[in-house]
């Protein structure tokens, strides 16, 4: 045998030895191989870095389970972070462990941004500084950026318009170049616009910093801006004029909101009303025209000519007939009809002229290119109560519903969405709501009655009367009760008779009549209504006023119509121009937070009250029972 003959077989098996060994080697648990370990890391990263986040938190999960114990906090948390990014926030709060179990700075250092995250998505922001405060006192420059807008984004949403400005310029100190600085300053406007103008006068005080004092002055501004647009031109000059030299003229800002708002100002030339403006539905169409001419009457457009606003009365003619004309007459917009079955009738005609109809199809899907569906319903309400009250106490539910039509529209809209928040409705009951008396159903859902059945078991079997105090059952979080005003005075004392006054209990908007005095029975209901009944800013409650003075006793009646025509008539420009592929960033409305869809409907996030003292209170953001840092956190970057 040759000496080159014999190295060639050696070589080959010392590499089939090789192969071998590595086969053995790939069967290892991640915690006993070091090496491998560090490779798929690394893979997850890479993945994150491409943006395919779904694989990449797949990838840390696996990680999470397979790494030694102190390796197992920070791969689930950023899993958590991966999942958030893929937008499958529930996978994000399954992984991400609790706080107790994050120890030793890398875990922390992973953890803390993305549990403060998920604290400001829940609408949590005490709970978001809570996890910042338990970041190590010096931070890689990216992480104190990051940790920064999160504190800032926090301060202002518990209404400290003050601190979150010191926070978010604290990071401006540690940016590189002046584009990096106007997307800071982007981020301390829209902390601005999340506070209410009742705040920055006392923000102000003692306020010595130029700069600092120039950001709070503009706050009222930016909260006006949200919910009336028209006047942002003429309040931005009086800023500039006090504000000379400011950073945020200086960098920009001021010019691109400017022209952010002027391009949503493009008006078509001809908008067509069809309202029912005589007839049995006339205060409600002209509720509707009133807000929508409040708003064109707002909008002083300099830099081009108003648009021509005809009205077509359907109080007393057809619908059809009325969208024919209208598109004959020349519309560039129509805005209507009101009732759903008008909505229905227009559907064979819609597409031809982009259409903002104020209702909505039974089968939403099915509208028409160009058909815009913008409705108060009651059902989202339903809704919005079950996610909003499932994360506020836990998801067991149990409902009280008229026996009608608009009550099993309710609980079914209400369980579908508790079921769809990992909730579960434990047992409903229906109510007569022509009836005064409605003990028979509250006793039933609160299982008064079974309690009341085994004190009669009881008795039997001892042969004497028992002392004997009825419980309601204790399995159930909160209690969705849908009822308009005068049954929820009716029902809402017999609740705290049966001992479930203390239960916390929701209801739809429909349990608030404005202007109608005194609501001392209500007390303890939460609800959500459009913030121009329960959260007014500055901009609202100026054109509540000029409401009243122009049709006395109106505004509250029929306010949720009046906040409807305005934001109708706000909608207008961003409808013509047609829905980007993106879609359009939320709009603070009179009526609510409103969200286009891809498919054309809009839909509407409300505010939140609760009855105190008989009168409706705008509902703090839920804060959790935790200390917090008293300062900012802009000593943590180093």
């Amino acid at each position: 045998m040759t000496l080159a003959l014999a190295l060639s077989r050696r070589l080959a098996a010392l590499a089939a030895l090789t192969t071998v060994l590595l086969a053995g080697c790939a069967d290892l648990p991640l915690s006993r191989d070091p090496a491998a370990f560090q490779a798929a890391e690394q893979r997850a990263g890479l993945l994150a870095g491409e943006g395919r986040y779904l694989e990449a938190a797949r990838e840390y999960a696996r990680l999470a389970a397979d790494g030694l114990p102190e390796q197992r906090v920070r791969m689930a948390a950023l899993a958590a972070e991966q999942y958030r990014l893929a937008d499958r926030p529930e996978d994000a709060r399954r992984l991400l462990p609790p706080r107790e179990a994050v120890t030793g700075r890398d875990a922390r250092l992973a953890w803390a941004p993305v549990a403060a995250r998920l604290a400001l998505e829940d609408g949590q922001p005490e709970g978001a500084l809570a996890a910042l405060a338990m970041l190590p006192d010096a931070l890689p420059s990216d992480l104190a950026l990051q940790t920064l807008a999160l504190e800032g984004e926090a301060r202002f949403a518990l209404g400290a318009p003050r601190e979150g400005i010191l926070a978010l310029l604290a990071r401006e100190r540690l940016l590189p170049d002046e584009a990096a600085r106007l997307a800071n300053h982007r981020l301390i406007w829209r902390g601005l616009q999340t506070a209410r103008s009742s705040v920055y006068a006392a923000a102000r005080e003692g306020a010595d910093d130029p700069v600092l004092a120039g950001w709070l002055a503009l706050g009222p501004v930016a909260v006006d801006a949200t919910r009336n647009p028209f006047g942002v031109a003429a309040a931005m000059a009086g800023w500039r004029e006090r504000h000379r030299e400011h950073p945020a003229d200086v960098f920009g800002l001021v010019d691109e909101v400017l022209a952010g708002y002027r391009s949503l100002m493009a008006y078509p030339q001809r908008i067509a009303l069809v309202l029912p403006l005589t007839g049995r539905q006339a205060g409600v169409g002209l509720a509707v025209r009133d807000g929508f001419m409040a708003a064109y009457f707002e909008h002083r457009a300099e830099d081009q000519p108003r648009s021509e606003i005809r009205l077509y009365d359907s109080g007393g003619q057809a619908v059809g007939e009325l969208y024919r004309a209208a598109v004959q007459d020349g519309a560039d917009f129509i805005i209507g009809p009101l009732l759903r079955e008008e909505v229905e009738a227009i559907v064979p005609l819609a597409g031809q002229v982009p259409t903002l109809a104020l209702n909505r199809l039974a089968e939403p899907q099915q509208a028409p290119a160009g058909l815009f569906q913008f409705a108060l319903a009651p059902e989202d309400e339903a809704a919005q109560v079950a996610r909003f009250a499932s994360r506020r106490h836990g998801g067991r539910a149990i409902a009280l519903v008229p026996d009608d039509d608009w009550g099993r529209r309710l609980l079914a809209s209400f369980s579908d969405a508790l079921e769809a928040a990992g909730g579960r409705l434990l047992e409903h009951g229906s109510y007569r709501p022509w009836e005064q008396d409605h003990s028979a159903a509250i006793t039933r859902a609160l299982h008064i009655d079974q309690s009341e059945e085994r004190r009669r078991r009881l008795a039997s079997l001892a042969g004497t009367r028992l002392e004997f105090q009825p419980r309601r059952r204790q399995d159930a979080d909160f209690l969705f009760l849908a009822a308009r005003t005068e049954q929820a005075r009716l029902i809402r004392p017999q609740l705290r008779f049966f001992f479930a006054g203390e239960m916390p209990t929701y209801s739809p908007s429909a349990v608030f009549q404005p202007g109608g005095g005194s609501d001392a029975d209500l007390n303890g209901i939460v609800f959500p209504d459009a913030p121009w009944l329960v959260d007014p800013d500055e901009a609202t409650l100026a054109l509540r006023r000029d409401v009243e003075r122009f049709w006395p006793g109106r505004g509250d009646r029929l306010g949720r119509l009046y906040a409807m025509g305005f934001d109708a008539y706000r909608l207008v420009p961003l409808l013509f121009a047609g829905v980007p592929e993106q879609g359009f960033a939320p709009i603070e409305g009179m009526s609510g937070r409103l969200d286009v869809g891809q498919d054309g409907v809009i839909s509407r996030e409300l505010s939140w009250a609760q009855f105190r003292g008989g009168q409706p209170v705008p509902l703090a953001p839920q804060t959790d029972a935790v200390e917090t840092p008293e300062t900012p956190l802009a000593g943590l970057a180093q």
